[in-house]
């Protein structure tokens, strides 16, 4: 068996790290409208070096740093080859060596204060001269944005698949490059389109440039032991600044992935799978052996997606347990979704299939593509909320298929529980996943050690990432602050424009509406049909307002107006959660039946049409009573008890 120097939760990082310390990467600064995202994709490069070169030892470090002593020596006609003349008739004779001599500087630059002095140095003195040499066809971005898409792609590779190369007697270092940046320039046309921009000013292709590296770290003197040896003391250094957690997330795992801790009672139908397809008729079998079963689970660790035959739906679909959860185990993570979605009529509708027309239901788990990923990195990057990334970009699927016909679902009935991996986690408490399809936005999250787990009512494109909670300066120790800053940290209650959160403050039913549509990550909504006589479409709330009542959460009052400036009361607000639990599909037992309104000194004061909802939000433990023993129904209801109320909410649907 082949022996590894180094573990293989790293072996990923590794590799696509090895591009970012190239040449071309340490031009990446340099001149060009430079947007504040691309800055902050900037920094996040620099600080991933730095964070590496920080765990070599000094003696490597010295070695790479004198390197930039013996630049006056070298021969730059042999290390540029064309490339010089090509600049230098662009800009002025002596001006490609100048030009390079500066990125070297860069190149051989281990120390942060270093670092960035080269790179700001290079970004003021020669911004000119860089949009000269591309007249304008090449920007500081479309180099950030394939960068991105190089590291997105070396991830995405499995680690069976790295092994699998690292591993020929005849490995050859720069090919495996060479392939890779090939890979990513073909997998869109506009990294294609930028190689023959690059091509098209310089004469060289990405490959090309990438050789320079050699070249000049021969130049300067280096042997090909001394290269070795600085190679091998990369790849330590990347191995303990992985394992010390300071390069970051993206990386799952060595072992198996985690799965969630899930209530109820589970039968494994693992042994129905065959060749990636589960048999419908020994799943049926399966069921039938485990009629009290809550839910089925397939454990596939070896493969991103399984595939249901018609034959496995309708076993599914006709069990027992009309509440049967069906959880889907792979690498990457885990789907659990209700059997209920999964019935013929619901899915053949999609593809217009005639009755007895045979379909199949395919689920995937899979890194998501290099182009989205990498999109998604720059705006996770570019995010103000200092946003971690603690696992991969994740793409969930959910695909029908029939003959040459095929359809992906994006949008559900019911809650879609899904779960993703982590690692070098500071603080639990403090995980949260975002959809990153566009905007990153961010869903109820569930947090433990190894796994988050996440409820939404679409498939798409999630990462997680781990945040400080916002600091207010009014909230202090206030007894909500725990409820506060959960819900600030997955954007449900935010700050007002001096920046305090004013716990105390009275809801209006407007305000309560935008955060619990915020909270439960609820579908977006059609048009306004003007269903309230006194909101006109175009209000800041309507966006949020519009969920709630599609869901059936929000009704109105009998006159037909909405009200939205008027304080919620906590009959109001109680109604509104009562209705929204109906989204959880709740156990038997989740409700204390020993709670009814009789503890109530006031239940009386309590509205006809608000009684049930009521006592079911008390019995659910979302709302309490006052200190005095009254329930307070037409009292106004602060921020704070907001919060406190969502959070609870949010506990009982196993969404936080």
């Amino acid at each position: 068996m082949v022996k590894y120097p180094f573990s293989k939760k790293f072996v990923n990082l590794m590799i696509a790290t090895a591009l970012v310390v190239t040449p071309v990467a340490a031009t990446v600064p340099v001149g060009g409208s430079v947007v504040e995202a691309s800055e902050v994709t900037v920094d996040s490069f620099v600080n991933k070096l730095v964070s590496i070169y920080d765990q070599m030892d000094v003696t490597h470090k010295n070695t790479i740093n004198s390197l930039k002593g013996e630049l006056g020596d070298v021969n730059w006609s042999n290390v540029l080859g064309d490339l010089e003349d090509t600049i230098d008739g662009k800009t002025t004779t002596g001006k490609a060596s100048e030009i390079a001599t500066k990125v070297a500087e860069i190149v051989y630059s281990t120390e942060k204060t270093a670092l960035n002095s080269a790179v700001t140095t290079f970004r003021s003195d020669y911004s000119d001269e860089f949009h000269t040499i591309f007249e304008g066809t090449v920007t500081v971005d479309d180099f950030l944005d394939f960068f991105l898409a190089f590291e997105a792609h070396m991830k995405s590779k499995s680690i069976t698949e790295l092994l699998s190369e690292l591993s020929k007697a005849n490995f050859d270092s720069s090919k495996f490059m060479e392939d890779n940046i090939n890979q990513v320039v073909e997998s869109s046309s506009k990294y294609t389109t930028l190689e023959n921009n690059i091509k098209t000013h310089t004469g060289l292709t990405f490959n090309e440039l990438f050789d320079m590296k050699s070249r000049l770290d021969t130049a300067v003197g280096l042997s090909e032991t001394q290269k070795s040896e600085l190679r091998a003391a990369f790849i330590e250094a990347v191995s303990k600044a992985l394992d010390s957690g300071s390069v970051g997330g993206g990386i799952a795992p060595d072992t198996e992935v985690a799965v969630p801790t899930r209530p109820g009672v589970s039968a494994d139908a693992t042994s129905a799978i065959s060749d990636g397809t589960v048999n419908g008729g020994q799943l049926g079998l399966i069921i039938a052996d485990n009629a009290n079963a809550d839910r089925v689970n397939f454990n596939i660790q070896d493969s991103s997606s399984l595939k249901f035959p018609q034959a496995a739906l309708e076993a599914l679909v006709n069990a027992a347990n009309d509440n049967l959860i069906v959880d889907i185990d792979v690498a990457k993570g885990s789907v659990s979704i209700s059997a209920k979605e999964l019935t013929a009529s619901k899915l053949g509708e999609l593809l217009d299939l005639a009755e007895g027309e045979e379909f199949e239901v395919e689920v995937s788990v899979a890194s998501a593509s290099t182009e989205e990923a990498a999109a998604a990195t720059k705006r996770i990057e570019a995010s103000p909320k200092g946003l971690k990334v603690r696992s991969d970009i994740v793409d969930f699927s959910f695909v029908v298929h029939a003959g040459d016909k095929s359809e992906e679902v994006k949008a559900f009935n019911s809650y879609v529980f899904r779960s993703i991996p982590v690692n070098n986690v500071t603080n639990v408490k403090n995980l949260v996943v975002y959809n990153v399809d566009g905007e990153p936005v961010a869903v109820p999250t569930k947090a433990e050690e190894k796994v988050v787990t996440f409820g939404t009512f679409n498939f798409s494109n999630y990462v997680v990432v781990e945040r400080e909670p916002v600091v207010f300066p009014d909230l202090g120790n206030h007894w909500s602050k725990d409820a506060i800053n959960d819900l600030s940290i997955r954007d449900v209650i935010e700050g007002f424009q001096d920046g305090e959160v004013k716990p105390r403050r009275v809801t209006t039913r407007a305000e309560f509406a935008a955060m619990l549509t915020r909270s439960l990550s609820l579908p977006e909504a059609g048009a306004y049909t003007n269903q309230f006589n006194d909101v006109q479409g175009s209000e800041w709330y309507v966006s949020a307002l519009l969920p709630a009542v599609e869901a059936g959460l929000i009704v109105g009052r009998q006159n037909g107006t909405f009200a939205p400036n008027a304080p919620i009361t906590r009959e109001e607000a109680a109604t509104i959660v009562s209705r929204a639990l109906e989204l959880f599909e709740l156990r038997e037992g989740a409700l204390d039946s020993s709670k009814s309104l009789n503890q109530f000194s006031d239940k009386s004061a309590i509205a006809n049409w608000a009684t049930d909802a009521v006592e079911e939000a008390v019995q659910a433990g979302i709302i309490e009573g006052r200190a005095n023993g009254s329930f307070d129904a037409k009292g106004d209801t602060q921020r704070a008890e907001v919060a406190a109320m969502i959070q609870r909410l949010l506990k009982k649907g196993d969404l936080l």
